[in-house]
């Protein structure tokens, strides 16, 4: 029989670590899948498998810092990593993730792919000759998906220069037939709607604020079962909602980390549960510290 029905199991195999090791292990990332992180790994899911055409459907995911889109695109490329294919020439790497640019530019941008793929080039090479290096080394390593995070630093420059990357990220999605995945804070829209051929593919998936509702008191439920504390803390009832929330905590890497905080306490004092208590004891220590 099982006398801690509120942990996880993994969480419950994290009893039998020293205390010094249990705070070690509550702290470690771990994958929590929320209603909008299922809907949008789906969605990932779906393209992956999109069947090749010349107007290949795209997805722009939005969402302020902290609010989970790298952990979503993480977890994602776990789900599909590389392959040493030790049967043919080269690596198999399904889905290549890189990020935008600081500034809206053609030739960074390859270059940005080519170093995530680790492809030789040269930072001064013509655009054509680095666009060609990428189609065959994509061909090569059968690419099915290209995934650029923080597309709005595409905004820090001109209209032409933004207009020329933007077109160039078309022509790769149309050459190769793979969907183009973007992610980025809420001005990412202003960057996709700026050429209205791109825009008519990608689809919006946006992770909003927490909020208190339904939605939050499951997440906390969620984060209970990972955190290895021997007592059960109820953190999805109103009274540990609502302090997490008192504390500005509307994105779930600030989620995170209060909770995590909240069980180091909890085991450092032997209460193994988040009281309500010991949160406002971490929000005073929080606050002193900024």
């Amino acid at each position: 029989m099982n006398t801690y029905p509120h942990l996880g199991p993994k969480a419950l195999e994290a009893l039998q670590l020293s205390d010094e090791e249990r705070i070690r292990y509550n702290w470690a990332n771990r994958w929590i899948g929320y209603s909008a992180a299922k809907e949008i790994m789906d969605h990932l899911e779906f393209l992956l498998n999109f069947p090749k055409t010349h107007r290949m459907p795209c997805l722009l995911i939005v969402g302020e810092s902290n609010n989970g889109k790298s952990s979503i695109i993480e977890r994602f490329l776990s789900l599909h990593p590389a392959d040493d294919n030790p049967d043919g020439r080269t690596i198999t790497a399904p889905i290549v993730v890189t990020d935008a640019p600081n500034v809206p530019d053609e030739g960074r941008l390859y270059n940005n792919i080519l170093d995530a793929i680790y492809a030789p080039h040269k930072t001064n090479d013509h655009p054509d000759r680095k666009r060609e290096i990428i189609f065959n080394a994509f061909e090569a390593i059968c690419v099915k998906m290209l995934i650029i995070d923080d597309v709005s630093n595409l905004l820090a420059g001109t209209a032409v220069k933004l207009r020329q990357t933007l077109n160039a990220l078309r022509a790769l999605s149309n050459d190769l037939q793979i969907p183009i995945v973007a992610a980025g804070i809420e001005t990412s829209f202003q960057v996709i709607r700026s050429d209205t051929q791109l825009y008519r593919r990608f689809k919006h998936k946006e992770l909003k604020p927490w909020t208190n509702d339904v939605e939050l008191a499951r997440l906390l439920k969620s984060f209970e079962k990972q955190l290895s504390l021997k007592n059960p803390s109820m953190l999805e009832s109103n009274d540990i909602v609502m302090r997490v929330l008192a504390m500005d905590n509307n994105m779930i890497g600030d989620i995170a980390y209060t909770l995590k905080s909240a069980a180091e306490i909890a085991i450092r004092t032997k209460e193994e549960r988040i009281t309500p208590k010991i949160l406002d004891e971490f929000a005073k220590r929080h606050q002193r510290s900024n």
